[in-house]
């Protein structure tokens, strides 16, 4: 019987879990905290919903093809095809196991459509993680390893046997699943997990998995001043403005859908804004903002705002993070042995911006797919891969000291190629997983001399066609064997 270590307890993690249960094998999960509900993740911190074709005159292509456009020219189109449809299969699924979703669909930026699932108004995720986990909880062939750090995988052969925590000891396994997130936290202000920092990313790097889309962070252009709280998309979806000191909804000035347009758009249009003054969400006129929005309402109210009388100050936050492992739509790394599902891995769904709650329908779609490919012990087969390769020095080990200040100086909204290499220059010495990220992340940045989706370079700023494709990074630095 196979057994499959799965590390991380979020959506995805949990329906990785699940998945490899279902077809067999035995599963060990591990987490950081002493519980599934003390291993706090950016899936509980969700407030958008789960996309999905389910309402009349949509369709899984339909889906598809807004993800594809919102991604820039790097979507994997057979990705997003294979995300629209088994994601409306599995959203009607978990409705049918009885998901406490909210009646109706709503509709967020990008989409042509409404098809947002939403469950507790604005707790979407903290609603999903909920319900899987108490699946999971109810799965005898998934034992618990409560109290787990990655430190490293282990590698037997050239394949990956297990991975060594951060307290000294050692799980192994037939297949790892790594569903440790993004890498959203190297920035000093970001909507996620405090601890996503890309520690499964620079493990994976480092045992010699190819990675992919790293220069692509997604900004959420809506999430309280000077804070991380997120005001989730619905709420323009809902209706609410956008607006400058002097009241004008300024967006409108480079996009039509103005409110509505994609992300990046609305980030970028927010940053510059703000050089002129304090940006404002006006959602005074959207009706029911307590009833629909309760833990945005709670949350601002700590803040001292009543959102139903007065404006809210806002700023764009560092939210989600494009790259991460290359996978195939099973979740099967370059590296045999290792899957990677949610945030951690680059599947080709997001392209250089991802779609608006795409991001809770990946977990579930890839996650269960990674599970189920993972309690196999069919031939590995790599997925295919192509487009510009780069080999990126990591730091050896050390603090990552001012690794955040500088990723966010040179990485930011809007960037050029002069604060890029000030970055590097930055982190160029001992450092952490922060650090590793951030050479990363620049590496693909300095090579990626355009514009395209969430990477912005002033000193580039069109869209070369030349550069659609993906930069492929591989580290340079040697992996643990056993």
């Amino acid at each position: 019987m196979r057994h499959v270590v799965v590390l991380g307890s979020g959506a995805a993690g949990l329906a990785a879990a699940l998945g490899a249960a279902r077809a067999g094998a035995e599963v060990t999960l591990a987490y950081p905290g002493e519980g599934i509900d003390a291993s706090p993740g950016s899936t509980q911190l969700a407030q958008g919903g789960i996309a999905a074709a389910l309402g009349p005159g949509d369709s899984p292509e339909a889906h598809a093809l807004d993800t594809v456009a919102a991604g820039a020219g790097l979507v994997d189109k057979r990705a997003a095809e294979h995300l629209a449809r088994r994601g409306a299969g599995e959203v009607e699924a978990l409705l049918a196991a009885g998901f406490p979703a909210d009646p109706g669909l709503s509709l967020e930026a990008a989409h042509r459509v409404a098809r947002i699932v939403h469950a507790g108004g604005d707790r979407t995720g903290a609603a999903l993680h909920r319900f899987l986990a108490g699946r999971v909880l109810e799965e005898p062939r998934i034992r618990h390893a409560p109290g787990t750090r990655l430190r490293s995988l282990v590698l037997r052969d050239g394949t990956v046997a297990g991975l060594d925590t951060a307290d000294g000891t050692r799980l192994t396994g037939d297949a790892v699943v790594l569903a440790t997130g993004g890498y959203c936290g190297v920035y000093p202000r970001s909507t996620g997990a405090p601890g996503a920092i890309g520690t499964g990313i620079v493990a994976a790097a480092r045992a010699g998995a190819l990675l992919a889309d790293m220069e692509f962070v997604q900004f959420h252009p809506t999430v309280l001043e000077g804070t991380g709280h997120l005001i989730s998309e619905a709420v323009r979806g809902a209706g609410a403005h956008l607006v400058d000191g002097e009241g004008r909804r300024f967006l409108f000035d480079t996009d039509p859908r103005g409110e509505l347009a994609p992300r990046d758009v609305v980030s970028a249009g927010v940053c510059r804004a703000l050089d002129a003054g304090p940006v404002w969400l006006d959602a005074r006129h959207v009706p029911d903002l307590p009833g629909a929005f309760p833990g945005i309402t709670a949350r601002l109210a700590e803040a001292g705002i009543d959102w139903t009388r007065q404006l809210v100050p806002v700023a764009p936050a560092a939210h989600y993070s494009m790259g991460g492992v290359v996978t195939d739509l099973s979740g099967r790394t370059t590296l045999p042995g290792l899957y990677a599902v949610g945030e951690v891995a680059r599947t080709g769904v997001r392209g250089a911006n991802r779609l608006a709650s795409n991001s809770l329908l990946e977990a579930l779609v890839f996650g269960a797919a990674a599970g189920e490919a993972s309690a196999s012990a069919g031939e590995w087969v790599a997925p295919a891969v192509s487009g510009e390769f780069l080999d990126v020095a990591l730091p050896g080990p050390g603090p990552d000291g001012d690794a955040r200040d500088a990723i966010a100086a040179g990485l930011g909204v809007e960037r050029t190629g002069e604060g890029i290499v000030r970055t590097l220059a930055a982190l160029d010495g001992p450092g952490g997983d922060a650090a590793s990220i951030g050479r990363l992340m620049a590496a693909a940045a300095q090579s990626r001399t355009e514009s395209r989706g969430a990477h912005r370079r002033l000193d580039h700023p069109d869209t070369d066609p030349a550069q659609a494709r993906p930069i492929l990074l591989r580290a340079t630095e040697g992996v643990t064997t056993c």
